[in-house]
């Protein structure tokens, strides 16, 4: 059984000096060459008469150098071109600004092109990819078939790139160790793990293509999916949560006070965060729906719950203007309760900011409502239990941490956290 931790370097045509290349691309052993997939595809398998190409179309052709030469445009741009044929016709392979290009060819030379065909006073392909074909057998890497382009440094060509990738692919995708078991693979109708990496690296067909893509795809979520839930258990079972009573004045008069009826899919999402806040481990759940569909009234109605029980609530937006419309709904909303709601924005001036600091840090504001500026150094709160991200994918990993951190009642305890998140596939608020 062939090792795939082996460095990369042992690959026939890498060598060290190449290894150092490829580590740019984090390559380092056979089994980051299996991993490095292609970043597209050409589909070089319907190669063209240049009779038969059209203007405005991504085509390939296979034709002979006929001559090829330079110029510099009145703007001073040089032009190189090289006119190639067949026996239905002349089309010019025309590059900018890369004089270099002289040197790559010969009369005669046989030449696979590939790019989008422009009209001017003759058929144009600009800046083609293009193979030189040598008559080797190696060239049915490169036409023939569906050809994979992979993401590379400028030292490296697609061409070599493709060579190694063929032989790697050839000498070690057997050694590829199944992770998923039969019934699995079975019942998601997944083709095993080495077929669909050399698949996904040279596929026979669009349809294999398509199915081998759908394996690696499936083991990327699962492996993502499954260190999440990892994380999520550990986070429960390492951090201790605050226990809320659901029954208090606070609730009953919010329900009381609304001029609307909650609909059933708000009332189903209130459930199953009232049942996370009421557990002792901390709640990290996602709230979901349509822009007006009643996310804020279910994140409000936890964050009352959070102010009944002694605890404050933050609820973090991220822009100003977001910021000063939730405060003004939600202090409309909660007046007749008597909590108090801060707003805590970027522009305010310095003793205001401190005043208000101040307040959140004695336990004076029951609910903040701010920007980034909730993760300031100096904002601390007294008792922060709830936490909420307003459109929570455009705050990094780090900022929402620091916001669950800023208390001073304890580092010890996990603060629950509400992700609201506006979509347009979902008719209803749901959670998750």
């Amino acid at each position: 059984m062939k090792d795939l931790n082996i460095s990369a370097r042992f690959i026939k045509g890498v060598g060290p000096s190449k290894l150092n290349i490829l580590n740019r691309l984090r390559i380092e052993t056979v089994k980051d060459l299996l991993y490095c997939f292609p970043r597209r595809y050409e589909d070089r398998s319907r190669i063209k008469k240049i009779g038969e190409i059209w203007p405005g179309n991504l085509e390939t052709i296979k034709a002979k150098v006929l001559t090829f030469g330079e110029h510099v445009s009145k703007k001073g741009m040089n032009i190189f071109q090289v006119a190639v044929g067949d026996s239905t016709g002349v089309i010019h392979a025309t590059w900018f600004n890369q004089p270099y290009m002289k040197d790559k060819f010969k009369i005669g030379q046989e030449l696979i092109l590939c790019g989008k065909v422009e009209k001017y006073n003759y058929l144009q392909i600009n800046s083609p990819e293009y193979e030189i074909l040598t008559g080797t057998q190696e060239d049915f890497v490169h036409i023939g078939r569906i050809v994979p382009v992979y993401p590379l440094t400028e030292s490296l060509n697609q061409r070599w790139f493709r060579n190694i990738m063929k032989f790697t692919v050839d000498n070690y995708a057997d050694e590829i160790s199944e992770i998923l078991p039969f019934e699995m693979r079975k019942r998601n109708n997944l083709m095993m793990l080495k077929e669909a990496v050399r698949n996904t690296h040279f596929p026979v067909s669009d349809l294999v293509l398509k199915k081998a893509r759908e394996r690696i795809i499936f083991d990327e979520f699962l492996i993502l999916l499954t260190g999440i839930a990892l994380k999520r258990a550990s986070i429960k079972i390492d951090l201790t949560g605050y226990s809320h009573n659901l029954e208090g004045d606070l609730i009953g008069k919010f329900k009381n006070n609304l001029a609307f009826q909650l609909t059933k899919s708000q009332s189903r999402a209130i459930k199953e965060i009232e049942d996370d806040m009421k557990s002792q481990k901390p709640m990290n759940r996602l709230l979901q729906g349509d822009v007006g569909s009643g996310k804020t009234i279910v994140a409000l109605y936890a964050l009352i719950m959070t102010v009944q029980n002694g605890y404050q609530g933050a609820l973090m937006v991220p822009t100003e203007i977001l910021a000063e419309q939730h405060y003004g709904n939600i202090k409309t909303l909660v007046k007749p309760l008597g909590i108090n709601v801060m707003l805590l924005s970027g522009d305010l001036k310095e003793e205001e900011r401190r005043r208000r600091w101040q307040m959140i840090e004695v336990g004076e504001a029951d609910i903040v409502v701010g920007t980034h500026a909730l993760i300031q150094e100096g904002v601390n709160f007294k008792k922060l239990g709830l936490v909420v991200i307003d459109e929570q994918h455009k705050f990094g990993v780090m900022q929402r941490a620091m916001l669950r951190s800023s208390h001073s009642y304890t580092k010890d305890f996990g603060i629950d956290c509400l992700w609201r998140y506006g979509c347009f596939n979902n008719r209803r608020v749901a959670t998750r």
